[in-house]
């Protein structure tokens, strides 16, 4: 996360990137059972291809010998090519999630070691698997189907199923059946096919030296000024010299500004008198070595005594000051509240720079000098006496030569549910902590897409902590209809004021929760899918981490950086 700092000036376009991209939401009629963790993962979404699908999803209802899954693209959209088989297809079962996948035995038709599979071609194609007469698939069991050229398991498959010819999101059917035909769980994945997105980074080699601007001091300074701290900024990291004559080539200049590559140049200037101009000459190069041709000029002047220029009132003194005061390296300190006795980790661009504790009043504070003048994202979470971990907080900003820069940050709190999966009329459970002393105001709203939530549909109760910081809600779910609902906590604390929410955490009355993945993707969740979370998902990218895991498959990757570039909001 390195180069957050130097975004404003790189000279880059970006990287190439085409991806394709799952979007999988599970829906369900009333009066069936639906299957759970419903996913359909293509290995391209461009239009108007061949693509492989990779079909997952958690059996409900235990599919019995002979009984049927049966898969059906949207008509008139996706079309089956002639031909597609049963090589065309695996299908694999698990007992976790995480696997081993054991594969079963296909064939065209059905026995009593092999199951059979059916396909109809065309715009209005399905694939039909029939279980052999022996083994069923119990309930609880992970489900994985390959469909296409992935299809390696006995025989590999030379066809894919062809993508829409437009850009849209589009239905896959699943369905399940005993061998009676009677149907048993039902749910739908939704594909997104989009236009490749191509974002490609410029080949033309960069030419143009550093511009320079904010060139200090100017004008007349004070009388008795004997020494400056002569500054300037650049466009792009640089290094700076001077001359006190025109036309000097900076490979012949032997003042330097800076000898390190920064935006920010200074240095001190010495033995000035009164009554005297001062004109300095200034050429930059940057690190590919593009140097100004051209002075860039710093002028000022120092009054004579008698003349009334300049402020008279008072010198230097004390052989001289320097005039304005040396700009000191910036420096940043992020303080605020915890929980009490809390692990707290802060990051500066996406990388663990402290690791500290809060006190037993929940309070913490750090402090970041000897920064270079330039753009930061800091980042705060922390982790409460129960392991639970907070939103992490962060904040992009230009940190200035000379200045201090406080944060103050009140972190949510951390929330937990006793089960997310609840029948009507249960007690719902919540857990957590924050400062102690706080009042909480829990919101409990039926899970819908951004702006379709009308405000009487929350729901919103008050609580206050226990010892330590810790609380306990309860709430009866009596009044919720079958749905899947969103819970978020704040805290307001006297001395703090009121925190944002919490993250938010989803349960299913009725039925396990469905949960939208571009709420998901916003990962820090302030309402917005941008640099932030990007830069929190590259801080947990290549882990398991389950806080950034946006799609739940246990793994931090390309599939979850895809629906966050989808869901993007900036």
């Amino acid at each position: 996360m390195d180069f957050l700092k130097a975004l404003p000036c790189l000279k880059f376009c970006c990287f190439l990137l085409c991806f394709g991209l799952l979007l999988s939401i599970s829906f369900s009629a009333l009066a069936y059972s639906n299957f759970v963790r419903v996913s359909d993962v293509i290995s391209t979404s461009k239009p108007d291809v061949g693509a492989n699908h990779t079909v997952n999803f958690t059996v409900t209802t235990a599919i019995p010998a002979s009984g049927k899954i049966v898969i059906t693209p949207i008509e008139e959209f996706f079309n089956i090519p002639a031909n597609f088989d049963f090589t065309e297809v695996d299908l694999a079962t698990s007992s976790s999630s995480a696997g081993p996948f054991i594969d079963r035995t296909l064939g065209s038709s059905p026995s009593s070691n092999v199951d059979g599979v059916t396909v109809a071609t065309g715009t209005e194609g399905s694939i039909t698997i029939t279980l052999n007469s022996s083994t069923g698939i119990n309930t609880g069991d992970y489900v994985e189907i390959k469909i296409g050229t992935n299809a390696i398991f006995g025989t590999t498959g030379d066809k894919q199923i062809h993508n829409p010819t437009s850009t849209d999101s589009y239905k896959v059917y699943l369905k399940s059946y005993d061998s009676g035909d009677i149907l048993l769980d039902r749910a739908t994945a939704m594909i997104a096919i989009i236009s490749p997105v191509s974002v490609i980074a410029s080949t033309t080699p960069d030419t143009l030296p550093p511009v320079r601007y904010n060139g200090l001091p100017t004008g007349t300074l004070p009388l008795g000024t004997t020494n400056v701290s002569m500054s300037l900024n650049t466009s792009e990291w640089a290094y700076c010299r001077y001359a006190t004559t025109a036309d000097v080539l900076y490979s012949s200049m032997v003042n330097n500004i800076s000898e390190t590559p920064s935006l920010f140049h200074s240095t001190n200037i010495g033995g000035l008198s009164d009554g005297n101009s001062y004109t300095f000459y200034i050429r930059c190069v940057d690190t590919y070595n593009n140097t100004n041709t051209d002075d860039y000029l710093i002028s000022f002047a120092i009054p004579a005594p008698g003349t009334g220029d300049g402020d008279e009132g008072g010198t230097s003194g004390g052989g001289g000051a320097t005039y304005p005061p040396v700009a000191t390296l910036p420096e940043v300190i992020m303080a605020g509240w915890a929980y009490p006795s809390s692990r707290v980790v802060i990051l500066k661009d996406g990388k663990i720079e402290k690791d500290t504790r809060a006190d037993t009043l929940s309070k913490f504070s750090s402090t970041f000098s000897g920064l270079e003048q330039g753009v930061y994202t800091f980042s705060v979470w922390s982790e409460d006496s129960e392991g639970r971990r907070s939103i992490t907080d962060s904040s992009t900003f230009l940190v200035r030569a000379g200045t201090r820069t406080t944060l103050s940050v009140f972190l949510p709190p951390t929330i937990e549910l006793g089960g997310d999966t609840l029948a009507s009329g249960e007690t719902l459970q919540v857990f957590g902590q924050t400062v102690t002393g706080s009042e909480l105001e829990f919101w409990i709203y039926p899970s819908v897409d951004e702006g379709d939530l009308l405000d009487e549909e929350i729901i919103k109760k008050t609580a206050t902590t226990t010892s330590n910081g810790r609380y306990i809600f309860t709430f009866n779910t009596e009044s919720l209809p079958e749905d899947t609902y969103e819970i978020k906590v704040r805290s307001s604390f006297p001395l703090a004021g009121t925190s944002e929410f919490s993250k938010v955490l989803y349960f299913g009355i009725g039925k396990p929760p469905s949960i939208s993945f571009c709420k998901r993707a916003d990962l820090n969740t302030d309402g917005k899918v941008n640099l932030v979370d990007f830069s929190i998902l590259l801080h947990y990218w290549g882990t398991t981490d389950p806080e950034a895991d946006i799609n739940f498959d246990g793994k931090i990757d390309l599939t979850d950086f895809s629906i966050m570039m989808y869901c993007w909001t900036g």
